[in-house]
């Protein structure tokens, strides 16, 4: 199945089911084999991210005073910062098919696309679909105080996605799902925050690019022969990536480059 919720109308209101899934996680090969080895994904943290707007789905309408905006701003700047300090996400797409995820977040074609299974039951985080939408939520300054700040992974999925998971449509090519996870159940290493897949998520495939720059016979030995590594082409008739199924075309890396880091 390809989605993460279905709606279900139940005593007047909608709520959210959780459901198996496919979800694809782009990567360059920098760390990949040290990926691959430790079973863990780096965590993301919201202030990091490309999307300037991460945590701020929330404005004050205009027709409040200049005064009370400029008052009310700062509770919802700091109700981020809290949020960013206690959690972090990791980044998912819904299909290893297109040539904008391969190209921005798989390093030009030159990293990997792993395609994991989640379930839902078993999972350390929480996994939501991102809502691309043009407007944002407006609040009134008396509702800035009031944002969920405890047991976020315990909020309904339709909060929880208004809060984390909301973005400004034109991010809709990423068909992005997100897993937020609490940075206190994270290991850390150094700076970063590492997730391991214990029994949230399990590998399924792993493709490489088009042109990639780590050998896939290095990171066949680490997943052992139960599982195939692919590599990826330009597809001849519309515009996706798909599967090079001829071996003898594949484009080749230089192996001896190969090491793990982290």
């Amino acid at each position: 199945m390809t989605e993460v919720g279905k709606p279900c109308h139940f005593g007047g209101a909608f709520c959210f089911e959780e459901i198996e899934m496919q979800i694809c996680y782009y990567t360059s090969s920098e760390h990949l084999i040290s990926t691959l080895e430790n079973k863990h994904l780096k965590v993301s943290r919201f202030s990091e991210c490309n999307d300037i707007f991460e945590l701020g789905n929330f404005c004050i309408p205009y027709h409040s005073k200049l005064s009370e905006r400029q008052q009310a701003r700062k509770p919802l700047r700091r109700w981020a910062d809290r949020m960013d300090k206690a959690y972090g996400l990791i980044c998912f797409s819904k299909d290893h098919y297109s040539p904008l995820m391969w190209a921005h977040y798989a390093d030009r074609n030159r990293g990997a696309c792993l395609v994991f299974d989640y379930h839902s039951q078993t999972s350390a985080g929480k996994l939501i679909q991102v809502n691309y939408k043009e407007i944002r939520d407006e609040i009134s300054p008396e509702e800035t105080d009031s944002l969920p700040e405890n047991d976020i992974l315990k909020l309904d999925y339709a909060e929880l996605q208004r809060c984390f998971a909301t973005k400004q449509s034109r991010w809709s090519y990423e068909n992005e799902y997100r897993l937020i996870v609490d940075l206190k159940d994270m290991k850390l290493k150094g700076e970063s925050y590492f997730f391991a897949w214990g029994n949230t998520l399990t590998l399924n495939q792993i493709y490489v690019g088009a042109t990639p720059t780590i050998c896939a016979s290095t990171l066949q030995n680490i997943v052992g022969k139960s599982m195939k590594v692919r590599q990826k082409r330009a597809g001849f008739g519309g515009y996706q990536i798909v599967e090079q199924k001829n071996k003898a075309l594949w484009k080749r890396a230089d192996c001896s480059s190969d090491k793990a880091s982290f």
